[in-house]
């Protein structure tokens, strides 16, 4: 048990600091560890400093294990370089986690940055620093400071993460293989800020997380099949630069290979609350398109000729005008027989008939196209209040388990612990 503890610009073999306990800081920066860091379930009361450190992976091929720890304030380590596994599991950083300007590499293992279940106070920042400034936080870069962007070979694992604040991943750059993953499951923040550099391989994966507000770009995002998004709930899309509703369609459909109708259902929920309209009919008649897919070409294209803007009506028009117009014909046809002959014959019978029959259908279309009209609009009307007020309540519900988390309480709905999640040295 110490008060603080300070160790700059030293050479140490291995760190062995399971279940340290400080009042004050535990201090690293510009340290060099030749086989890694071990802080399971240590409890530092302010807070730890690893700033531009250098650490190796130690014979489990873990750089940093700090899995269970709890640090008061402030998680510091910028311009870090890890070279190994950085484990973070179940930890809990009072205020914020600042990774700016830091290199992850790890290729003997699938994952560089393994931290589920991490609650953060404030902000996780996955950011760039700039190199060269007076400071490495907190201020902005002086002039001919060079920029160093937060870097990380393999994969991340945040799964189950509270953040109150936001995740900052603007300008990252994340380096994958087929099999590795940026994995976002279940995570819930009021803000994902998903503005870094788009990864060439491997997946993004936003299974089931709840953010508030969404800030991405579109040069952002992987293509087809390097996304998930199942079950993933955002309330306000917060583009930055040009991201136009046909883009972000194709986002949409590049991370639902299969169709699913909740995405885009919440999508033009989302579109309709900032008050673009005709963004969210856009998104409507994509989710109907997508829908039809599978039906025979005719069928398809007697649909897709409908969501044509006001095609729709003008085909309800062309068939009661039609039907009206071979009613006159015929009508004009019998009587003009019976000016000739002041009387009805056998000949006259198809016509009138014809006539009838047109009327009858004719007031049958006019009337059923009304009621159609009128079903379709409640129907909408009744599907976009239902999909409104679930969203709603699912972002309360994320936003308490923010404020719990903040509070330091846990969610209102607890997480079943993984087995796989256990405090110590072992895989």
């Amino acid at each position: 048990r110490f008060t603080t503890v300070r160790l700059v610009d030293c050479a140490v073999p291995r760190l062995e600091a399971a279940r340290v306990h400080t009042e004050g800081d535990l201090h690293l920066p510009r340290c060099r560890f030749q086989s890694g860091i071990r802080l399971t379930d240590a409890q530092i009361g302010t807070d730890l400093l690893l700033n531009q450190a250098i650490v190796y992976r130690d014979r489990s091929g873990r750089s940093i294990a700090a899995d269970g720890m709890t640090v008061g304030q402030d998680l510091q380590a910028e311009m870090l370089e890890s070279h190994g596994e950085l484990r973070l599991r179940g930890a809990t950083i009072g205020v914020s986690l600042s990774l700016r300007g830091t290199r992850l590499v790890n290729p003997y293992t699938r994952l560089a940055l393994n931290a589920p279940q991490l609650t953060v106070g404030r902000t996780l920042h996955l950011a760039p620093a700039g190199v060269g400034g007076p400071a490495l936080s907190g201020t902005t870069p002086a002039h001919g400071t060079r920029i160093q962007r937060f870097e990380c070979q393999g994969g991340v694992r945040l799964d189950d993460g509270r953040f109150g604040d936001a995740v900052d991943l603007e300008q990252a750059r994340f380096i994958f293989t087929d099999d590795q993953e940026l994995s976002l499951r279940r995570i819930q923040t009021p803000e994902l800020r998903f503005l870094g550099e788009r990864p060439k391989r491997g997946k993004v994966v936003l299974s089931d997380a709840k953010v508030v507000n969404l800030v991405d770009e579109w040069s952002s995002w992987p293509g087809p099949g390097q996304m998930s998004i199942d079950g993933f709930v955002y309330r306000n899309l917060v583009p930055r630069g040009s991201f136009s509703p046909t883009q972000r369609l194709e986002w949409l459909a590049a991370a639902t290979p299969e169709y699913d109708p909740e995405p885009y259902d919440q999508l033009a929920a989302t579109y309709r609350r900032s008050g673009e309209d005709q963004a969210a009919r856009q998104v409507e008649r994509v989710r109907q398109r997508r829908l039809r897919a599978p039906l025979p070409w005719p069928r398809r294209a007697w649909h897709a000729s409908r969501d044509v803007p006001g095609v729709s009506v003008m085909l309800w028009a062309a068939i009661v005008i039609a039907l009206l117009m071979v009613a006159w014909l015929s009508t004009r046809a019998a009587l003009s027989h019976i000016s000739n002959s002041a009387e009805l014959g056998p000949s006259d019978a198809p016509p009138l008939v014809v006539a009838t029959v047109s009327i009858i259908t004719a007031s049958g279309v006019l009337i059923g196209g009304i009621l159609n009209g009128l079903a379709k609009f409640v129907r909408a009307r009744g599907q976009n209040a239902s999909d409104l007020i679930r969203a709603q309540a699912e972002m309360r519900r994320a936003e308490a388990d923010i404020i719990r988390a903040r509070a330091g309480l846990p969610p209102s709905e607890p997480i079943p612990p993984d087995p796989s999640i256990t405090p110590g040295d072992g895989p």
